[in-house]
């Protein structure tokens, strides 16, 4: 049974310009989306994950034409926004708001100084992305940016957001970050300069190491290492991402996430539930600073000696431990000389101490009593009869 605390995103209002050109969706806290594109009939589609509406904001979506969706894979609020034929629709993010432009003809976002070309819109909807725009990444802690302004090479600097979310820059001091957009703190920035120093300066920032949304992978994966998730990632697409799980995978994941007191709480997911079931409960949305954990399923030895075919050692799983039928059989089965009321399990306790654990082999075979799973070091021995 997975447990997992969460807080909900809302999306409170929704509003649309007098001319409809402009959709924006308004939510409790800053909220981070991916967008993709559907055909028949043309809609922007918007994925806001562990995101649901309220009442208001239900009405006001209808009332402006908009389709509210619950996600399941992401879970999640999906935001369907009709595209007039011609149109393109492009979405940006700032803060709370995510502002949705539907134009005649392809246009370049340009809520501030552009960093660069925006690719044209394909179909009149851009094509759905498995990652998140620098445009739309909110930049947090340890982030790493590289900030430019236009024809002024002495203000350009590579800097590193602080714990405290803020910046060090020339000229302009301390200045908040973290929570801001690229795009946000480009504009900023811009009047900062504006106010002090310069006339009409063009700052530019790129993102060149996303510290503060990472997920780490740690187990029975091909690449274990850290993995930047600049949108909505799942367990299933983190893992595919670190290669897939190698032969030695237990059967269990565990997710080590910080709660908002700062404490770590653990998740535990079946993994034969999740992968070979498909359970999609269980295919968690991950948040930045998440840890999933495969542990290493370690080999289980148990020994059958006596009247058996091939006596030997068995391995298995701790994850699957070997029963004593499964050992027999494994064995190669029995004699005709096992004697089946004899058969007893030789096992060291953690004292090093070892116990005799009498079996009736006959019942268990026959159903009358329970198989047993055997231990790491349980020695089964089947005696002969002579008679």
């Amino acid at each position: 049974m997975t447990s997992l605390v969460c807080t909900l995103l809302l999306l409170t209002a929704v509003e649309r310009s007098a001319d409809g050109g402009q959709v924006h969706l308004i939510f409790d806290a800053p909220a981070s989306f991916t967008q993709m594109a559907a055909s028949h009939p043309a809609r922007l589609i918007i994925e806001v994950p562990e995101a649901a509406p309220t009442a208001a904001s239900t009405t006001a979506a209808t009332g402006a034409g908009l389709t509210l969706m619950r996600g399941l894979d992401p879970p999640g609020l999906r935001i369907a926004i009709p595209v007039p034929e011609g149109s393109s629709a492009r979405a940006f993010s700032a803060g709370p708001r995510i502002t949705v432009i539907l134009e005649s003809e392809p246009v370049l976002l340009a809520a501030g100084p552009a960093s660069g070309p925006h690719p044209p819109a394909l179909g009149g909807i851009p094509a759905a992305s498995g990652s998140m725009p620098q445009e739309d990444y909110l930049l947090g802690p340890e982030d790493l940016l590289e900030i430019n302004v236009f024809e002024l090479p002495e203000l350009k600097t590579a800097t590193r957001v602080l714990s405290d979310g803020t910046v060090s820059l020339p000229l302009l001091g301390v200045v908040k970050a973290a929570g801001l957009t690229k795009t946000g703190l480009e504009l900023r920035l811009k009047e900062l300069l504006e106010e002090r120093f310069l006339l009409d300066p063009q700052v530019t920032i790129s993102v060149t190491e996303y510290r503060s949304r990472q997920v780490s992978v740690i187990g029975a994966v091909t690449t274990p290492g850290t993995y930047q998730m600049l949108g909505p990632r799942t367990v299933l697409q983190v893992i595919s991402e670190a290669g897939g799980l190698t032969p030695e995978a237990g059967a269990d994941i565990f997710i080590i996430r910080k709660t908002d007191s700062g404490k770590a709480e653990r998740l535990h997911l079946d993994l034969d539930d999740l992968v070979i079931k498909g359970n999609p409960e269980l295919n968690l949305a991950l948040s930045p600073g998440d840890v999933i954990n495969v542990p290493v399923d370690r080999p289980v030895y148990v020994f059958v000696d006596g009247a058996v075919k091939t006596p030997g050692q068995i391995e298995s799983k701790s994850s699957r431990p070997v029963t004593l039928l499964q050992a027999v059989a494994r064995a190669g089965g029995l004699t005709e000389r096992a004697n089946l009321r004899g058969v007893h399990i030789l096992r060291k306790g953690a004292d090093g101490a070892q116990s005799r654990i009498p079996v009736n082999l006959r019942a268990i075979r026959k159903g009358k009593s329970d198989d047993i799973d055997l231990k790491d070091g349980d020695v089964v021995v089947v005696p002969e009869t002579f008679f």
